[in-house]
């Protein structure tokens, strides 16, 4: 690397002392298929969540998200914001719990999707904060309940809901840490559209369900069934017929009880029905 001349440094300067102290930059993007695709391909992240418009439409997100990393990256447009490029830039990828370094070493410190490793959110902004030097910043990325988690959804996550705070509460984590928002970025529906919660398979069945779990098969109606993917089954739902579909609901209920199972065997059901009354020689005619 070349040494800078001194009119570049003389520019850098200038640049700094035109930033007041405490000033803010925003930025808002909204990323476009193209986006999340190119940033796929170059990173080789094949997740359905970000590919799989069906897989991801059945999922408790209702469909498609943007990848975590590619929201993060966008930090590094408020340099291009300021108007300089950093004379000298040193990455340190270490584990910040046990990192032996002097307090304020950093100019930013980041954790991306990983506060659990730290013990959680609170103590991985202390942390961060004990390791960036005054006037620092500090990158999180982190979850957050864009509404109420329902009973079901938490039980497939196998999770609970203190464990992700709501979006005002994941903002004001840091107060204690005199910590300011600078920069917010989202992947989420930031409407906060609600997903469709599973039902409860103890008070709820599907239309047309005749059978209930004292009378459903012990063994599946499906050779096979027990070892699908959602993925699997779904790519095989549309060839079974409305019994057998009936009865893949009664054994489900009966033996592991699965929500992501039961949501879309019974959204097939559904559709089952709705065809054979359009079909039916009894249904009313245009």
């Amino acid at each position: 690397m070349q040494k800078p001349t001194e009119a570049f440094r003389q520019r850098l300067a200038e640049a700094f002392e035109q930033i007041p102290l405490g000033k803010a930059f925003t930025w808002r993007r909204t990323f476009t298929e193209a986006d999340v695709t190119l940033f796929c391909g170059i990173i080789g992240d094949l997740n359905p969540y970000h590919q799989d418009e069906l897989f991801a439409r059945e999922s408790w997100y209702g469909k498609r998200i943007v990848p975590g990393l590619l929201t993060a990256s966008m930090i590094t447009h408020i340099g291009g914001m300021v108007g300089f490029l950093a004379t000298e830039m040193t990455f340190e990828t270490r584990d910040a719990g046990t990192l032996v370094a002097p307090a304020g070493s950093f100019a930013l410190a980041a954790c991306v999707g990983s506060s659990h490793a730290l013990g959680g959110l609170e103590a991985t902004l202390g942390r961060l904060t004990e390791l960036v030097r005054p006037g620092g910043h500090i990158l999180v990325g982190e979850g957050f309940w864009i509404r109420p988690p329902a009973y079901d959804e938490l039980e497939v996550l196998g999770a609970t809901q203190d464990e992700l705070p709501d979006l005002s509460g994941l903002l004001a984590a840091g107060d204690g840490d005199g910590l300011r928002t600078v920069y917010l970025a989202t992947a989420t529906d930031e409407g906060g559209s609600a997903v469709a919660a599973a039902p409860d398979p103890s008070t709820d069945t599907a239309a047309g369900t005749s059978t209930t779990t004292s009378t459903a098969p012990r063994t599946p109606p499906i050779d096979g069934y027990d070892a699908f993917t959602v993925a699997q089954l779904r790519g095989r739902l549309r060839g079974y017929a409305l019994s057998t579909v009936e009865e893949l609901i009664a054994y489900e209920q009966a033996t592991r009880d699965r929500a992501p199972y039961l949501t879309m065997l019974r959204n097939r059901l559904e559709k089952l029905d709705e065809q054979a009354v359009e079909s039916s020689p009894l249904a009313p005619r245009g």
